[in-house]
């Protein structure tokens, strides 16, 4: 049995102090960037709303890790000679040139419309030039070539995550803006009105529910038919509703609350057929926002289980003996646990799927490869960690094995990896943990019973939905 920090000394002897060459060009988006808005005439900020915020919960700042990763755009993409075989503006041309080398740049833009109506894009691309961003190329497109161009670049990351800010896709996208934004009255105004889903989590029940009108012996309204769902309403028996396409259908109260998604995804007109969602888009933004929310649900529940092992097992000066097969294993669930559910933040700005991450993992796992037990504190087993990562950081960055090389990581990391192994040596260090799921650690049920954890049947009558819409003419 040996001290966590011995293991160290195995770095020496496996290739870290070859340098390699950066193998991913970092990119920053902002937007909107307000100072490249015309300054002569009357063109006004344009602002779209955000996207299906009628299908999404408000977004909260203090949720899904966002305090920790931030709302900052920052992304590592992999190196490429590839250039688009159509004609594009200058940013993009240069932008796409740049990515063939190493280095940082920075993508800002705003939007605006013009006293005749019509949609302008700004664009400023500056890169990093001996330690300090210089313009390289400015650009302006209206509405229809930048539909074009985008369409064209539609597979690439960046213009992925342009289009996610545009539009706010995600929590963290809708806080970016947001920042930027709040002191202007206009901005302030515009929010206010939005409209979010009307509750915390989305039911296709409750939506469902929502889109029917009772005409016969009530005069509740749509709101009726949510009232039993949720059971504010004890009454027995059928009424007859009114369907959007404005046929009358007879539905009992049992109907309502026993109807499954599949029922209530693929409810049609008897007279009809036309289905409540009256169009293919509709219809894949419900399955979308219910997968999202089971998605959000189940992080919920595992943040509950975390904060408990945090509050049971904090980080100390206690001894405890850990086999490398339990290490791994808690590593492994505290990595999963700091991944954001996709719809509140872009996967693509997570830590894993940064260009340079396989490089940094693999020399962080190949320094605690083999089979070893330790006896040492928690906070020695942290520091090791934390050491353990350096190294592989400076293999990945060109500097060798020496320590300091963290400071290489995107600042909207830091946070997140030191969730992640605060997580995994808490996990670790419990006494008698074999490697379990962390859901599994506390026997009582207390936690998941909070949660409403949706079961494998759920998942797979979801798939199996998804799997419908592939392809399928709806609507």
């Amino acid at each position: 049995m040996s001290n966590f920090a011995d293991l160290n000394n195995s770095s020496q002897h496996m290739g870290f102090e070859e340098k390699k060459q950066a193998n991913y060009h970092e990119l920053q988006i902002e937007y909107p960037v307000l100072d490249l808005l015309p300054v002569e005439g009357s063109a006004t900020p344009l602002l779209k709303p955000s996207s299906f915020s009628g299908y999404r919960e408000k977004p909260d700042p203090s949720e899904y890790h966002l305090p920790l990763s931030g709302t900052d755009f920052i992304v590592r993409l992999p190196l490429t000679n590839e250039m688009p075989s159509k004609a594009l503006n200058r940013v993009f041309t240069t932008l796409m040139r740049l990515l063939a080398a190493p280095g940082r740049s920075l993508l800002q833009f705003a939007s605006y419309s013009d006293p005749e109506g019509g949609q302008h894009y700004r664009f400023r691309l500056l890169t990093e030039h001996n330690g300090q961003f210089k313009t390289v190329a400015e650009s302006e497109l209206d509405k229809t070539t930048f539909t074009a161009e985008r369409c064209s670049l539609r597979h690439e990351i960046w213009m992925r995550l342009i289009s996610h800010l545009i539009h706010r896709i995600s929590n963290r996208a809708y806080f970016h803006v947001h920042e930027r934004l709040k002191h202007y009255c206009w901005y302030t105004k515009q929010i206010a009105e939005e409209q979010w889903n009307f509750k915390d989590s989305f039911d296709p029940k409750r939506f469902f529910a929502a889109h029917l009108q009772v005409i016969v012996g009530f005069d509740m309204g749509k709101r009726y038919a949510e009232a039993v769902i949720e059971r504010d309403l004890e009454c027995e028996g059928e009424c007859i509703f009114v369907l959007p396409c404005g046929h009358e259908q007879d539905l009992s109260t049992q109907e309502l609350r026993t109807s499954s998604i599949r029922e209530c995804l693929l409810f049609e007109c008897d007279h009809c057929g036309e289905r409540l969602a009256r169009s293919g888009d509709q219809w894949r933004y419900w399955l979308l926002a219910h997968r999202q929310s089971v998605r959000r649900a189940r992080f919920s529940v595992r943040e509950l289980v975390w904060k408990r092992i945090a509050d049971e097992f904090p980080i100390g000066g206690q001894k405890v003996s850990v086999h490398s097969s339990v290490l791994y294993k808690a590593l492994q669930y505290a990595a999963d646990s700091v991944m954001p559910p996709e719809s509140t933040s872009p996967v693509a700005l997570h830590p894993a799927n940064s260009a340079d991450f396989p490089d940094i993992v693999s020399g962080f796992w190949s320094q605690l490869r083999g089979e070893f037990e330790v006896r040492c504190t928690s906070d020695e087993i942290f520091a090791g960690l934390l050491d353990k990562l350096d190294r592989a950081v400076g293999c990945a960055q060109s500097s060798g094995s020496e320590l300091g090389n963290l400071k290489y990581l995107p600042h909207a990391w830091e946070g997140l990896v030191l969730l992640w192994f605060t997580r995994a040596t808490q996990l670790a260090g419990i006494p008698g943990y074999d490697g379990r799921e962390p859901l599994t650690v506390f026997e009582s049920q207390t936690i998941e019973d909070e949660g409403s954890v949706h079961d494998d049947e759920e998942d797979e009558e979801i798939d199996e939905l998804e799997q419908m819409m592939k392809g399928a003419t709806l609507g």
